[in-house]
């Protein structure tokens, strides 16, 4: 599943999180791992005695990285499987550049932010990774063991190719997996801009109904795995992230779809509020274009089969 893993390392608690749980992967899938330390400034231009100052430095964070990888893995996985690089310019440049030429996996990032309203500054490299990256970016909020996973669900075509990377990524953690499709009338403008609007009439009822049984037909595909299902109404980012406290998920999966990062969110602005406003890790990666499936709840109220 993730062979080519990348983690830019800074050394801060968030980036020591995002370490822990990428050597797991690598213990699990066998996987190679880069790390990146970027130092922050470009000194090829400097003189000659800073640059030589430079390289000692370099030396002393690559030595202190290892120390760190060290805990979680012994030496023989070290020399064999990950790799370590002190580079010399901006972090976004120096990621995003690894992203382009090496084509990870997956990258996983720390965030600086611990709760509320600071949540909306997400961090200004985190934010252009995720928003330029072509390979799945994990936002690493600081946390336990992985033993939950909350995947939302919006049964465009996607949907099979999301729910089995889910289901992959839960069992390299021994982690259960949560369904969840959020009933927004909002949806119905973004998927069938030329209908009417909605009577008031409209049975919340039935159409939670309705949505549940579009999720438990999904989740029959899938019967090797017990999936825990959820239906909720309301504004899409709000509910994910309520869920997700809730049911106690310790990440949500956001799959997106198009060119490139946050542009092109399946879920469009929403997810991006889930990726800001979560309390919890986010991971996103890339699906298949989005195509809305018409058997769902909002399908069948544009019919008139639930009023």
């Amino acid at each position: 599943m993730f062979k080519n893993l990348l983690i830019p390392y800074d050394f801060s608690e968030s980036s020591h999180q995002a370490l822990k749980y990428g050597l797991k992967l690598v213990q699990k899938f066998s996987s190679k791992l880069h790390i990146i330390h970027a130092v922050g400034v470009d000194m090829r231009h400097f003189p000659a005695g800073i640059i030589e100052w430079t390289k000692d430095m370099d030396s002393i964070f690559h030595q202190e990285i290892r120390k760190d990888v060290l805990k979680s893995v012994d030496e023989e996985v070290l020399n064999n499987q990950i790799e370590i690089e002190i580079v010399q310019d901006q972090p976004d440049k120096v990621i995003l550049n690894f992203i382009h030429e090496h084509h990870p996996d997956l990258v996983l990032m720390g965030t600086h932010g611990r709760g509320g309203f600071k949540h909306a500054i997400l961090g200004s490299v985190a934010e252009k990774v995720i928003r330029h990256s072509q390979s799945p970016v994990w936002v690493v909020r600081n946390q336990d063991d992985i033993k939950k996973v909350l995947l939302p669900v919006d049964f465009s075509e996607h949907t099979e190719e999301a729910v089995l990377t889910a289901m992959q990524f839960c069992d390299a953690f021994e982690a259960e997996l949560h369904l969840a499709h959020v009933v927004s009338f909002g949806d119905m403008y973004q998927f069938f801009p030329n209908a009417a609007p909605y009577p008031f009439e409209i049975n919340e009822k039935k159409l939670k109904q309705q949505a549940l049984a579009d999720l438990t037909k999904l989740s029959q595909k899938h019967k090797s795995h017990q999936l825990h299902l959820h239906v909720v109404m309301g504004v899409v980012h709000q509910e994910i992230i309520a869920l997700a406290q809730r049911s106690q998920c310790d990440i949500v999966l956001m799959p997106t779809h198009g060119r490139s990062g946050l542009g092109h969110l399946v879920l469009g602005s929403s997810a991006e509020m889930v990726i800001r406003y979560a309390d919890r890790s986010v991971l996103t990666f890339l699906a298949k274009d989005h195509v809305p499936y018409k058997k769902t709840a909002l399908g069948h109220l544009l019919n008139g089969k639930l009023i």
